[in-house]
């Protein structure tokens, strides 16, 4: 992704045709476990919300889309034995949903955890094993296992590249048009391509450690300052 001052945002899809993007969160030898939680529609209002495998419902009806893939009664998506999802977005812990154009990352009782930034139409994609969560307009990072391993402290934070190091800045805002200004962090235009400008620019670790120091004026040069050690 060119990015690297530049953030793409996309209009959001009809779940018909996230449908065949998504894949099942787990097989077929989890479909009888006792523990675990099923996605179902409310076919009145077109939310969704959570069943047991006893059919009663846990989570009512609330979200506008549960990223799963296809709403089959026998998928279950929370269980709490250890199980390897096919579908990324489906974890033993945490369920990302859609509601008021925000996307929250929920555990089994339907309780917020983080939420996601947005991006190419769901929740941000693991990198490295990490994903950017958004609190008070600030990106910061969690792992799979829903740990915060990098707290929202930055105006915006690139995902992680092959060698584990994220492009992040304060100060900078996205611009459209170019006389605007506002919060990378907030403002999900459907169908805007927003220039990220201004700022100060540095280069993080998966650890979270400060690799370049956040004095560059755009994440070019901070990257030129990037020593990559290969083996």
């Amino acid at each position: 992704m060119p990015l690297l001052n530049k953030l793409k945002f996309f209009k959001v899809l009809p779940p018909s045709i996230l449908f065949l993007i998504l894949v099942s969160c787990v097989s077929a030898v989890h479909r009888n476990n006792e523990d675990a939680i099923y996605v179902y529609q409310n076919m009145e209002t077109k939310l969704y919300g959570f069943k047991n495998a006893q059919g009663n419902t846990v989570i009512q009806a609330q979200y506008d889309y549960v990223y799963v893939g296809d709403y089959i009664d026998d998928r279950p998506v929370f269980i709490k034995t250890n199980f390897k999802p096919e579908n990324e977005y489906c974890l033993p812990t945490m369920l990302p949903v859609l509601n008021n154009g925000q996307i929250w990352w929920i555990d089994r009782r339907g309780q917020k955890l983080f939420e996601s930034f947005y991006f190419d139409n769901g929740p941000d994609y693991f990198q490295k094993g990490l994903s950017r969560i958004l609190n008070i307009e600030k990106f910061g990072f969690i792992d799979t296992q829903g740990k915060v391993v990098i707290e929202p402290c930055y105006d915006f934070a690139s995902p992680f590249d092959e060698h584990g190091f994220a492009n992040v800045c304060n100060g900078c805002w996205l611009s459209y048009p170019s006389s605007t200004k506002f919060s990378v962090a907030h403002k999900r235009a459907t169908d805007v391509y927003g220039k990220i400008e201004g700022g100060k620019w540095g280069v993080i670790s998966t650890a979270g450690d400060i690799v370049v120091p956040l004095k560059y004026d755009s994440c070019e040069e901070a990257r030129k300052k990037l020593v990559i050690i290969r083996p």
